[in-house]
């Protein structure tokens, strides 16, 4: 996909350098996961997720997660602001060569 491809759906609502990263890597249309567990996760609403392996699913909480920590300002964030935990090392590597961008 160009870089330049313009996400849309759920992703449309995630801070701009997210979406800039997502469409530089080709992720221009939000998983069934993610467009149903994207918003109410940026509306810091409790939400439970179940879906196939290969979904999306980490993405569809953490990517929300990331947005709302980059629109805070730095002065309003107290002590630890997102912390991740995965139980798969695999899925771990996974996310790290993911997020880099």
């Amino acid at each position: 996909m160009d870089s330049r491809t313009e996400v849309s759906g759920a992703f449309s609502l995630l801070a701009k350098p997210i979406r800039r990263a997502l469409a530089e890597i080709g992720f221009s249309k939000p998983t069934e996961p993610q467009r149903r567990a994207i918003p109410p996760v940026l509306e810091g609403r409790n939400v439970l997720l179940v879906a196939p392996t290969g979904s999306g699913k980490t993405e569809a909480v953490l990517l929300p997660i990331l947005s709302n920590l980059i629109e805070t300002r730095r002065e309003e964030r107290r002590g630890i602001s997102v912390l991740y935990v995965t139980p798969l090392r695999a899925l771990n590597r996974d996310m790290v060569r993911r997020l880099r961008y």
